[in-house]
């Protein structure tokens, strides 16, 4: 029992009672774990409130000011440290909803400070007299029904403790600790008792104070009634997210993909509208969540709550059917929907957790929605179904773990019980569905979790700089970015800092490579659907990869990463690759340029699409937690997985790329093979989608190689030529050889390798030539006589034709006018040639010539030519000494001219001259860009022609004036 004692001091005269230093109480002898408790008043204390799961309470509202305005939040961070240094902390408040603020920290020391200050005195009253403090705005926090408390939720993935501080018109300050924060909402009841020297009916401001080393880690606050402004994307921006997102809508609808019999959605629909009438377990999860967020009112997909929480009712009552029938221990197949029957044996992990989650998702979602009483009765009877089915599912994720190690297997055959493969790894697609697992079946060793292997792999950006990642199986960006749909990672600064790395890595990969979107597993152009598809450096599989092409489902899914850039992508694929977006679903699933599309709508994706951009599954998911005591749980999981991704990487201060120009057309060469062979008895090995391995030792006659026989002829005039490559052995040099449909080589190069084994990226430029215009064959040949290098062991990973529109067209310059005109040198005549004997050719000035064309068959062309050698005697110009050629066009009944330049050679460069209209335009076309092409010392001729592709509809007659300088018509 506690002991009192009562020390006179004036009887210890050994010390000077008015200059003391220091009171210490020191305890003699031995004593092993033995406490002492001390009850002396006033020490220096900070009361303390654990954050919880608090019920029957809704978030405070924060007090307006005295003039009635919503409370300003104003970030502060310390700026000195206590050696007197300067302190680079800083803090970025954003405002997220009326409720919600997120906080990011950058505090670089363990005596960094920063966090919100929130002011209730107008400084702008201020008398600048000290003594007095009638000058002084205050609030009232007892007032407008705070029962006496402040109340807010609050969360981290990686800040645990925060201060609030209250100061009042005295400048006395209260401050109280709130502890046990974690990446799952808790709210917090801080009452005003605890401020005992504060008179909190006089606050002059409220402060949340963070103290402490924390860089890159997040704070959510939510408290009610914040100064929120809706951000406003521009219009092209918000456009594109709402078309994707109705588009893909439009899938999710009876007659389209959905299955009017099972109410599962189907696989996939092609763009002649041929059905995959198969369905499978992820993608029915993503349905469930389309429709809890349409009662939510996030999506509208024209159901009316009643009708939404039906279809809800009926898929579920399908899944409990599909269950009992033709389940392995409660676990789902793919499955045939005509009629429904397993699609084979194979019952997969993966995706019945990613169902189980999105089941919980949906849940959460009805459980946040606003509802009538009959309404929240169906919701609830969907909810009870929906936690019998998972109940059933339990036999089976327990069947899944092995034995051994403690981990989940893959797949299992369920006629044979063999199970396959694990699920070894954090990084893969399944990951906060594997914690789901955990919290929601207790049961399952925590080992499936733990035993989830971390690891890191570098890439090399295009800046030469280097980003460290989280290895992915196959580098795809679903893998990264899919478990974001569901459970909120961001909030934990290790998973905030691999995702933003891995969202700049496949920006930075993509933009290099001129891709329209990121790579991931897609349905390729030709060859079906294709799951390997992802960049090598930061992948794990030992299989060979495809690394040249992009969906838009995967930029997509990384919206919440950084939305502005996501949807930047988006318009610009939009807008430069228009046939990606040709049907009535959003994106066709992916692509490699305007001619290179895979032109089928895979379900699953474009669920990805409308979830990733306007979806609000993590929070619905953290509803469904939060109502059933599972947040913390889940948060400690992930608590967990964050410090060790933490270990392993640093978020890169390298920012995304921009999206670049896309190619209009191009050609991957190893996907449009009719025939393959080789040079000289080289090596066979046969080439596939993802490419060709070259391994060879001494060659007969010191050479040898290998050629592909397209299946169409390509028209490769002003490409680039891109080869990717990895070299264990290196052959030094290659050469390239072209050859057009009449087997004549057109085009030779013989570049040197970089002796890398990582991938390296080759661009060969071809020529602006008329006999580039039909290219048949490719070769690749090894010459040892050159090299004097008797072996090699090379792969080639692509080879790619690539054109953009830029190499040939040409735009109107808004800032040139007539007297920019160039005045070529020479006076070239200009000549009339057509196909129509109608088409003539008038002067109408000096420097205006003025086509009269006539187009009465479909092949019908016709043009003006500026000769500089009409009588063919072998004259010709030297225009090397010009830097451009600006000219002005118009016409009411073309949109498009070529321009071709000819040199004495027949050399034929040609462009296109784009955006033509009623209206005068001024064009200037550097001629450096024809340098590569055509002699310009020795050109023949600058033609203008019209023809069936330049033309606007219906004009089969017109005209169209060209100015440029000191030409006579003949």
């Amino acid at each position: 029992s506690e002991q009192r004692y009562r020390i006179i001091y004036t009887e210890l005269d050994e010390i000077d009672w008015t200059r003391v230093v220091s009171v210490n109480l020191v305890v003699i002898g031995r004593h092993v774990d033995s406490r002492l408790n001390v009850h002396w008043g006033e020490f220096a204390f900070t009361p303390q409130v654990q954050a919880g799961n608090i019920t029957n309470f809704s978030v405070s509202d924060l007090p307006r000011d005295s003039r009635g305005q919503r409370a300003a939040l104003l970030d502060f961070a310390s700026a000195q440290n206590p050696d007197g240094t300067r302190d680079w902390s800083s803090v970025e408040v954003d405002i997220l909803s009326r409720n919600v603020a997120e906080l990011e920290f950058k505090l670089f020391s363990d005596n960094s400070f920063g966090g919100i200050f929130i002011p209730y005195d107008d400084f702008s009253t201020n008398d600048n007299n000290d003594q007095t403090i009638t000058d002084i705005e205050t609030v009232d926090l007892t007032d407008g029904g705070m029962q006496n408390a402040l109340i807010f939720g609050v969360k981290s993935g990686g800040i645990t403790e925060i201060q609030l501080e209250i100061t009042d018109n005295q400048g006395r300050v209260g401050n109280v600790g709130v502890t046990d924060i974690g990446g799952i909402e808790k709210l917090v009841r801080v009452g005003f008792d605890l401020f005992e020297n504060v008179d909190v009916t006089k606050t002059t401001s409220v402060n949340f104070v963070v103290l402490g080393h924390h860089v890159d880690q997040t704070l959510q606050i939510h408290i009610g009634d914040l100064d929120f402004a809706a951000s406003v994307l521009p219009q092209p921006l918000m456009q594109i997210q709402s078309e994707l997102t109705q588009d893909g809508l439009n899938y999710f609808k009876s007659g389209a993909g959905i299955d009017d019999t099972t109410h599962f959605p189907y696989d996939n629909i092609d763009d002649q509208g041929n059905i995959g009438r198969f369905t499978q377990p992820t993608l029915i999860g993503f349905y469930l969540q389309i429709l809890s967020d349409v009662v939510g009112g996030r999506l509208n997909n024209g159901m009316t709550k009643d009708q939404a929480i039906a279809e809800m009712q009926a898929v579920v009552t399908q899944l409990l059917e599909v269950q009992q029938n033709h389940g392995w221990n409660g676990l789902l197949p793919f499955l045939n929907l005509n009629p429904v029957a397993p699609l084979s044996t194979t019952v997969g992990l993966g995706d019945n957790a990613n169902l189980a989650q999105s089941i919980a998702v949906a849940i959460g979602g009805l459980e946040a929605a606003s509802l009538t009483s009959d309404q929240r009765t169906a919701a609830n009877a969907f909810a009870a179904n929906a936690e019998s089915f998972l109940d059933r599912q339990a036999p089976g994720y327990t069947a899944f773990v092995d034995p051994t190690f403690g981990i989940f297997r893959s797949s299992v055959n369920s006629s044979t019980g063999v199970f396959d493969n694990f699920i070894d790894r954090l990084a893969n697609e399944f990951r906060g569905a594997i914690a789901f697992l955990k919290v929601r079946y207790p049961s399952l060793p925590a080992s499936v979790w733990n035993g989830l292997d971390i690891v890191f792999k570098d890439y090399s950006t295009s800046t030469g700089g280097t980003i460290t990642n989280l290895a992915y199986f196959e580098g795809g960006a679903f893998q990264a970015f899919w478990p974001g749909m569901r459970n909120n990672e961001l909030i934990y600064d290790g998973f905030r800092a691999a995702l933003n790395n891995f969202f700049v890595t496949q920006a930075d990969y993509a933009a290099l490579h001129r891709i329209p979107g990121f790579l991931s597993a897609a349905q390729t152009p030709v060859d079906g659907y294709f799951g390997r598809i992802g960049i090598p450096q930061v992948a794990e599989t030992p299989l060979e990869l495809l690394v040249d092409l992009g969906s838009t489902y995967s930029l997509a899914s990384a919206y919440r990463i950084n939305a502005g850039v996501v949807l930047n992508w988006l318009r610009a694929i939009a807008d430069q690759v228009p046939g990606a977006q040709s049907g009535p679903y959003g994106f066709f699933d992916s692509a490699r340029s305007g001619s290179e599309i895979a032109k089928r709508f895979i379900g699953i994706d474009i669920a990805a699409t409308v979830l990733s951009l306007s979806g609000d599954g993590p929070e619905s998911f953290e509803t469904y937690l939060i109502n059933r005591s599972l947040g913390s749980a889940y948060d400690a999981l992930y608590q967990q997985k964050s410090v060790e991704v933490l270990a392993g990487l640093q978020r890169t201060s390298m920012e995304p790329s921009l999206p670049p120009e896309f190619p209009d057309r191009s050609l991957a060469v190893f996907s449009h093979i009719a025939s393959e062979g080789t040079i000289n008895n080289f090596p066979i090995n046969p080439a596939a989608e993802t490419g060709v391995q070259f391994t060879y030792s001494a060659l007969n006659s010191g050479f040898g190689g290998q050629f592909w026989n397209l299946d169409q002829t390509y028209d490769a005039r002003a490409n680039q030529l891109i080869l990717l490559y990895s070299i264990q052995n290196s052959p030094q040099s290659i050469k390239i050889e072209l050859k057009n449909a009449a087997d004549q080589t057109v085009f030779t190069a013989a570049p040197n390798l970089i002796n890398s084994s990582s991938l390296q990226r080759l661009v060969i430029e071809l020529p602006n030539l008329l006999t580039l215009v039909d290219i048949q064959k490719v070769f690749v040949v090894i010459d040892q006589n050159l090299t004097q290098d008797n072996s090699g062991d090379f792969k080639i990973h692509a080879i790619n034709f690539q054109h953009v529109p830029s190499s040939q067209d040409i735009f109107p310059a808004p800032n040139l006018n007539t007297s920019d005109v160039t005045d070529i040198p020479g006076d070239p005549a200009a000549q009339l040639f057509s196909s129509n004997a109608g088409t003539s050719l008038q002067t109408v000035s000096a420097n205006i010539d003025r086509l009269n064309y006539v187009h009465t068959s479909a092949g019908d062309f016709s043009g003006i030519s500026y000769n500089f050698d009409p009588n063919n005697s072998g004259i010709s110009a030297n225009l090397s000494s010009l830097s451009s050629l600006t000219f002005g066009v118009q016409s009411n009944d073309v949109h498009s001219v070529i321009m071709e330049i000819e040199d004495a050679d027949g050399k034929r460069a040609i462009y296109f001259i784009r955006n033509v209209d009623i209206t005068l335009k001024y064009y200037q076309f550097l001629l450096g860009r024809a340098a590569s092409s055509i002699d310009l010392t020795r050109v023949k001729k600058i033609n203008f022609v019209v023809d069936a592709n330049t033309i606007l509809s219906g004009h089969s007659s017109g005209i169209l004036d060209l100015e440029i300088g000191d030409s006579l018509t003949v």
